[in-house]
């Protein structure tokens, strides 16, 4: 099963799991107590976890959009059909950051979880116009910038072979 924003809302129990594969390890029996952000985010994702989340089919004649998003750890992104019913959901996906990537710039972070997104969905997407939504302004002036680092410019190259607005 997906779950739309995982990384996010798995966040707070990541650090938990060092000490996890530690006790498997050692065989012993370690203790520790949850903070109430991990009891949170272990009672958000167990409620997603036993409610059904209907996907759809893709459709070539609809128009895909894609709807991305990162966090300080992670990214996501869902790849959605627009129907006369309203958005579709058809594929969800997170990934945690590492930690090298959570020192990038917000805008390198946002950046690529529209790469990540598109590389994932490419066989929906390329040779298709696409809607592409995202929360972060600066992005949408990324492709007329001037002057990148090289990952950003692999970035850019890399989107120029896509079509979305």
């Amino acid at each position: 099963k997906v779950i739309p924003k995982f990384s996010t809302l798995a966040a707070p129990l990541h650090k938990y799991s060092p000490a996890t594969v530690q006790q498997q390890k050692n065989n012993k029996k370690l203790k520790f107590e949850l903070s109430a952000e991990a009891r949170t985010a272990f009672h958000q994702l167990k409620k997603i976890l036993t409610t059904d989340l209907i996907l759809d089919f893709p459709d070539d004649t609809l128009t895909f959009k894609l709807q991305t998003d990162a966090s300080v750890d992670g990214i996501g992104a869902v790849l959605l059909q627009i129907t006369p019913n309203g958005d579709r959901p058809l594929a969800y996906m997170s990934k945690k950051l590492t930690k090298t990537q959570t020192n990038w710039p917000t805008i390198e972070q946002e950046c690529y979880a529209v790469v990540q997104a598109i590389e994932k969905w490419d066989k929906y997407l390329r040779g298709h116009e696409f809607i592409l939504e995202t929360d972060h302004e600066p992005l949408i002036h990324f492709s007329n910038k001037e002057q990148l680092n090289k990952r950003c410019e692999r970035w850019r190259l890399k989107l120029a072979e896509y079509r979305f607005k």
